[in-house]
């Protein structure tokens, strides 16, 4: 975009025979400027706490402390690039950014910051190449405050690059996508207690409400503690969530193998977090035969949580 300014005309007439006139040089620019990439956060996930991150000119994360940072997926960001078309080949410009602090709005509550922008090239690097042309990187360091809802935030800012008289102007459009950072938490172990084998093959199951049950000719519960496994999952609310579980799992002991099988969960796998989190249980069946040896079995197994 170019701001065309025309020269003014002056005519002054005296007691001379010719008239004189004389004039103010032009200061029109033909130059433009060509957007070639918006600055783009990409998608960063941030604590209860709010948190800080910047994106360098060149292009590079640097988190300020863990609170802020970038997801593994789907977390593609880049510096903001321009090219400056039009200049003398070899005269300097100057490039700034306006305005030097952005409030960026989103979801509703309190906005994000961007600060701190980073130009390349500055100081007297800033020079047009010998095509009359120059690319502008740049980038900023985000503020996310304590509360800040998850969603896409979006702003513009301006480009601004003065040559002698000549100014040129580009809105850039600034984009991210804030996302709850989820906890998962293990408060208690599965546990099945101590168990006699029945008289034939058979199963027992540690509900994941709590309770046990087992079936007909199966082992019998001889004394405690039998419990399912406890979960904790926060800390962030609004976010959808998938909760994962194994299908087997492997127990060894003095005794030889058992297989642990069938695990169930107490609340839908799908869901979207409170606030304050949500406390699950997961349960799962044992299987035992009548000849199994006697002994102590443990296992691990392991519970994830997909979020976006």
């Amino acid at each position: 975009m170019s701001h065309q300014r025309s020269a003014m005309s002056l005519t002054a007439l005296a007691v001379l025979a010719a008239p004189l006139q004389a004039s103010t040089p032009s200061r029109s620019f033909e130059g433009f400027i060509q957007l070639i990439q918006p600055l783009q956060f990409g998608n960063l996930l941030v604590e209860p706490e709010g948190g800080t991150l910047t994106l360098t000119e060149q292009g590079a994360i640097i988190p300020h402390g863990t609170n802020l940072r970038p997801m593994t997926r789907l977390s593609a960001c880049h510096e903001a690039r321009a090219r400056v078309i039009g200049g003398a080949a070899g005269t300097r410009f100057t490039a700034r950014i306006e305005p030097t602090t952005l409030a960026m709005g989103g979801p509703g509550g309190p906005p994000l910051r961007l600060t701190d922008f980073s130009l390349a090239p500055s100081g007297s690097a800033a020079v047009f190449g010998g095509d009359g042309s120059a690319e502008v990187r740049f980038g900023a360091r985000v503020d996310a405050p304590a509360g800040a809802k998850p969603g896409t935030y979006q702003g513009q800012v301006w480009l601004v690059v003065e040559t002698g008289k000549n100014l040129l102007r580009l809105a850039i459009p600034v984009k991210l996508v804030l996302r709850g950072t989820l906890h998962l938490r293990n408060t208690a172990s599965l546990q099945f207690g101590s168990l006699l084998p029945g008289t034939s093959g058979g199963a027992l199951e540690v509900l994941a409400t709590g309770g046990v049950r087992s079936t007909p000719g199966g082992p019998v519960l001889m004394r405690g503690p039998a419990h399912p496994a406890t979960f904790h999952l926060g800390d962030y609310p609004g976010v959808p969530f998938t909760i994962n579980l194994p299908r087997s799992v492997i127990c060894s002991g003095n005794g030889g193998s058992l297989e642990v099988r069938d695990f169930t969960c107490s609340i839908p796998a799908r869901g979207t977090t409170p606030t304050g989190g949500l406390d699950f249980g997961v349960g799962a069946s044992v299987r035992i035969g009548p000849e199994q040896k006697p002994g102590n079995y443990t296992g691990i197994f392991t519970v994830s949580v997909d979020y976006q």
